[in-house]
C-alpha cells in the first residue's frame, strides 16, 4: 500500500479544489480588493503557494516575465458578487459542484 502523504490535491495551485481549500483557511468576513494587483484574492492565493505573480489580469498572470493562463473559472470566483473570502468560497463551491462551471 502506498504512502497517502505522497500526494495531496491541495498542493496543486491550478485546481478549484485547491482554491476552495485555501479559501476555507481565510477569514470569511475579510474583504479583498479585486483591482489591487498586489493583494487581490488571486494574488494572495498564489503568494500563499510561493508564487509571486508580478502582474495579473482577468485571464493571465506573469512570473519572471513568463506568462501563464489563469485556470478556468478562477477569475469568476474573484470578480463576481461580494468581495469577501467567504462569498468567494461559496462561488468556488458552486463552480466545483457544476463540473462545467455553470451554476
Amino acid at each position: 500500500m502506498g504512502n497517502p502523504m505522497l500526494y495531496d490535491k491541495r498542493w496543486q495551485t491550478n485546481t478549484v479544489e485547491s482554491l476552495i481549500w485555501w479559501l476555507e483557511q481565510q477569514p470569511a468576513k475579510s474583504r479583498y480588493i479585486y483591482e489591487d494587483r498586489d493583494n487581490c484574492l488571486l494574488c494572495q492565493y498564489y503568494k500563499a503557494h510561493g508564487i509571486d505573480a508580478g502582474s495579473m489580469s482577468a485571464s493571465n498572470y506573469w512570473v519572471d516575465r513568463q506568462e501563464y493562463q489563469l485556470p478556468e473559472h478562477f477569475n469568476d470566483v474573484a470578480i463576481a458578487g461580494r468581495k469577501t473570502f467567504g462569498a468567494a468560497l461559496q462561488r468556488a463551491r458552486v463552480i466545483h459542484e457544476h463540473k462545467d462551471g455553470t451554476p
